[in-house]
């Protein structure tokens, strides 16, 4: 499920990664690699993530954009589940406190 960047933690992988991780000005980037958006920093207005962010009841909900901060990095990857997503992909990261959704 987590469709992890093969930009090699970003400073060997696709231009946009190398761009912005020498640009101080470049606060996120789309990488070419994978298509998903990288961030610098948390975005404004997020959460810690709780399992209950993504199920109602037993079911997925659909659709929930949510960032994870790798453990190879310190960066921010943004994913949305999908009819696919399997949450224990994730688990590890939501028991360790490194997955993040938007504070609504």
């Amino acid at each position: 499920m987590l469709r992890k960047c093969s930009c090699g933690a970003y400073k060997d992988g696709c231009k946009a990664s190398q761009e912005a991780l020498i640009d101080s000005y470049v606060g996120y980037w789309k990488c070419a690699c994978v298509g998903i958006w990288i961030y610098k920093k948390m975005p404004e207005g997020m959460r810690e993530a709780r399992i209950e962010d993504f199920f109602i009841g037993d079911r997925l909900k659909i659709g929930v954009k949510y960032l994870v901060l790798g453990y190879d990095s310190d960066f921010y990857e943004q994913y949305k589940t999908h009819e696919g997503t399997d949450v224990s992909d994730f688990r590890s990261f939501l028991e360790d406190k490194r997955v993040f959704v938007k504070d609504i």
